[in-house]
């Protein structure tokens, strides 16, 4: 048997060789072609052609898993954060659709936030936990401890920001700053 991979409409083998078999058709012009994405399968002993499926399916964005992502833009109300890669509660990889989503306010953290310009700075790289996927878009928290910032940069000169005593200090020039910091901020 030969196995190599095809996508649906992608030609399997000739009607003079082989006979169609599951997930194959036969079309006019006397070819066997595949119906779906899988594995060609040739039976040289009964002459058939047929796919069989890829057992792995890809899964998409969902509640409740863990983004990691890049902030695009801060404002009032919500955090744009352009959204890098995601997995779901088992650390599997999954699909991102929407390259984008948001952190509103009220989910930014668990007590008042007068202004987001103070928890996320453009630039920074965090961690977030998926609340809703719509189709008009994803919504994201970063309320619980282990989420938030996981890489600062330094406003003024955009290197790494280490973490000292709960605040972030630039080595470079200086500059004290303060951000909504995940539990596993690893510039310590």
């Amino acid at each position: 048997m030969k196995k190599e991979i095809v996508f649906p409409g992608s030609l399997v083998a000739s009607e003079m060789e082989f006979s169609s078999g599951k997930n194959a058709y036969t079309s006019e012009d006397g070819n066997v072609y595949s119906e779906r994405v899988g594995v060609i399968a040739l039976d040289d002993k009964n002459r058939t052609a047929q796919v069989e499926p890829k057992n792995r399916v890809p899964r998409i964005l969902e509640e409740g898993s863990i983004v990691t992502g890049k902030v695009s833009l801060v404002k009032e109300s919500s955090v744009l954060i352009e959204i890098i890669d995601a997995f779901d509660r088992d650390n599997n990889p999954l699909v991102v659709h929407q390259s984008f989503a948001q952190l509103p306010v009220r989910m930014a953290s668990g007590f008042y936030v007068n202004d987001l310009g103070e928890l996320f700075k453009v630039g920074d790289i965090l961690k977030a936990k998926v609340t809703e996927v719509t189709s008009y878009g994803v919504t994201l928290t970063t309320k619980f401890p282990e989420l938030g910032v996981t890489r600062a940069y330094c406003t003024s000169c955009r290197l790494p920001m280490r973490l000292f005593e709960g605040k972030l200090k630039c080595l470079e020039c200086g500059l004290s700053d303060q951000r909504k910091i995940a539990a596993d901020y690893p510039l310590r």
